[in-house]
């Protein structure tokens, strides 16, 4: 895989940081919150797509789920409840999708990197936004399946009596980073099997990823130093 132009993950992480930003303000407001995802969308084949096939295998995920979006904004509340469930499975799922094909993307662009530079550093943090987004689709999913999976024990605001999507990306966050608040207890065992697996896979991020970008980053000695190294050695 050819490096990725520069600059391009910088704008991925800013996208993606202005989602955790501003969703707790505008979650009541579904028309501008999909309008960030939409940036997201396309700020993510910028950053990945550096030929015009991986644009286009992008495009193939992206554009299924900026549909079901938008159909679940404007569309489906006229739907049978029944087709209204199965359009926001079939979002949560090609949205899982779309951020996988991105989240790989990125790790090979950061284990094959030859040096850690600034683009890489955003990368891993862009990557580590999309996993905790990515699961919190897997929380909703899981929900909407099996209804009653979660235990809300805080004071937080629930729309028309049911869990909504920044309430799993709050849980997702919160289960990744392993701080275990438990104001949202998971009930169901695929809940918790979720739950678990999250919280190795926030475990596994950094003890893997970031020693491999320290081991990168990690200064090799110069030959300079190597010779004066050998001379002082009274053996040789």
């Amino acid at each position: 895989m050819r490096e990725l132009r520069k600059h391009h993950c910088v704008f991925l992480f800013a996208n993606l940081l202005s989602i955790l930003i501003v969703y707790p303000y505008l979650y009541k407001q579904q028309i501008l919150l999909n309008t960030i995802f939409t940036a997201i969308l396309f700020t993510s084949l910028y950053a990945i797509a550096i030929n015009k096939i991986q644009f286009l295998i992008g495009l193939l995920f992206g554009l299924p789920w900026l549909a079901a979006t938008i159909m679940q904004i404007f569309i489906a509340e006229y739907f049978h409840q029944e087709i209204s469930l199965g359009l926001r499975i079939f979002s949560n799922v090609i949205s899982i999708v779309f951020m996988a094909y991105i989240s790989i993307s990125l790790l090979l662009y950061i284990v094959r990197a030859p040096v850690v530079d600034k683009d890489v550093i955003f990368a891993a943090i862009s990557l580590f936004i999309l996993i905790g987004i990515a699961w919190g689709a897997l929380y909703a999913i899981v929900e909407l399946l099996y209804p009653g999976s979660y235990h809300l024990a805080s004071p937080m605001p629930l729309m028309d009596g049911r869990f909504e999507w920044y309430h799993f990306l709050y849980f997702s966050f919160v289960t990744i980073a392993t701080l275990g608040y438990g104001d949202i207890t998971p009930l169901t065992p695929q809940a918790q099997s979720l739950v678990i697996l999250e919280a190795m896979t926030g475990l596994f991020y950094i003890a893997l990823l970031v020693s491999r970008l320290v081991g990168v980053y990690a200064p090799q000695p110069s030959p300079n130093n190597a010779n004066n190294s050998n001379d002082s050695n009274p053996g040789i």
